[in-house]
């Protein structure tokens, strides 16, 4: 199994709760990485073309979990630098009982609890659109994270913020999607923000 680094920006979505101990380690399997705390889920596809050095162990192929701060401290050995493809990703390897995350020219190998098996079956909850005529619309990132920021530290306690679209005749997204931040009493932020694209499939 090979991991882009960029998984990393998953592990904030590893679940914290001690009571469901699974799902706070990142499940790995040879289709994809996924992060969910109960609330969020996260996937990224795996890459296991990419030419990787020798490691400890040999290829998994059974689904794994992985402790998040393994994955974090293998990407962490990353070169800074990037030269060659597999300075952007870490490998899993197994060795009998031991599972190893590794990274790196000359490659270091992080070992983690091996385990296998309950995870949930996170497929069966992401829904498919396709024959519901979907209205999809991209946001810039960056000022998606500002309307975020504002909803973080002004809003009420979970940090709602309310999305309005309008469809024309019923049927096509006219352009301008308006949000909302309340605190526990009032609005405290409305506003509005360009989608960079809009469609109906």
């Amino acid at each position: 199994m090979i991991i882009h680094k960029r998984v990393k920006s998953m592990l904030p979505v590893v679940g914290k709760d001690n009571s469901r101990m699974q799902l706070m380690r990142l499940y790995v399997s040879n289709e994809e990485a996924v992060a969910t705390d109960g609330h969020v889920l996260v996937r990224t596809p795996v890459d296991n073309s990419i030419d990787m050095p020798d490691a400890p162990g040999e290829p998994v192929a059974e689904p794994v979990l992985i402790d998040a701060d393994v994955i974090e401290k293998a990407i962490k050995n990353l070169p800074a630098r990037p030269k060659l493809p597999c300075n952007h990703h870490i490998q899993v390897t197994k060795d009998d009982d031991h599972l190893f995350v590794n990274s790196g020219v000359p490659v270091v190998s992080f070992p983690s609890q091996c385990e296998q098996g309950s995870y949930p079956d996170y497929k069966q909850v992401i829904p498919d659109y396709t024959d519901n005529n979907p209205v999809k619309f991209d946001l810039d990132g960056k000022l998606l994270k500002k309307i975020c920021d504002m909803a973080i530290k002004h809003g009420d306690d979970v940090n709602r913020i309310t999305f309005e679209i309008s469809k024309d005749g019923g049927a096509f997204f006219t352009g301008v999607i308006k949000f909302t931040i309340r605190d526990d009493e009032q609005d405290v932020f409305t506003g509005l923000i360009m989608p960079l694209r809009a469609r109906v499939e």
